[in-house]
């Protein structure tokens, strides 16, 4: 199970890397336009990233298994997810307060679920973060951002720091 939950996590924070936090030439941003995804809604994080959750939060996610999906600019050809319904193990929104964020970094966009508990409360589900000033992430790779999301009963962590100074580029 820790397994699992250790290769869930790396996914989840490649998935952020992969689908595309990657800056984007000024050209790309002023013609970028995002797809609407079937059962899902869109949330536009910054001028050049766009994230979709599943119409039905908790009850539908991804069938990654993702709560959220991402894509920028350069990659929303790679979007073929479908909104499947959760198993009752992945316990969607059942998270606690996040506690720790990541240092240096700051909260650029809030995944928030209004509850029906007889009053209005919102639910966070998904935070998306950028380093601060000119910090750069550690293992940046050219990309802006960390998403963090509920998965399981736990935040997915971010295991990476904004720091000064040249960014790392990978391992040889």
């Amino acid at each position: 199970m820790r397994l699992e939950m250790l290769v869930t996590t790396l996914i989840l924070n490649w998935g952020i890397m992969a689908a595309g936090a990657k800056v984007p030439n000024k050209e790309a941003v002023a013609s970028c336009t995002f797809s609407d995804l079937p059962g899902a809604v869109k949330h536009l994080v910054k001028e050049d990233l766009a994230a979709w959750t599943c119409n039905g939060y908790p009850n539908m996610v991804w069938d990654s298994g993702e709560v959220i999906i991402t894509a920028s600019c350069n990659s929303q050809h790679e979007l073929d997810n479908k909104c499947v319904l959760a198993r009752p193990e992945q316990k969607i929104g059942q998270c606690p307060p996040i506690n720790s964020r990541p240092t240096n970094a700051t909260l650029k966009y809030q995944f928030q679920h209004k509850l029906d508990l007889g009053h209005e409360q919102e639910q966070v589900y998904g935070e998306y973060y950028e380093c601060l000033g000119d910090l750069k992430w550690k293992s940046n790779f050219g990309f802006r951002g960390r998403l963090t999301q509920c998965y399981a009963g736990k935040w997915t962590p971010v295991y990476d720091v904004c720091e000064e100074g040249k960014v790392a580029r990978g391992c040889l």
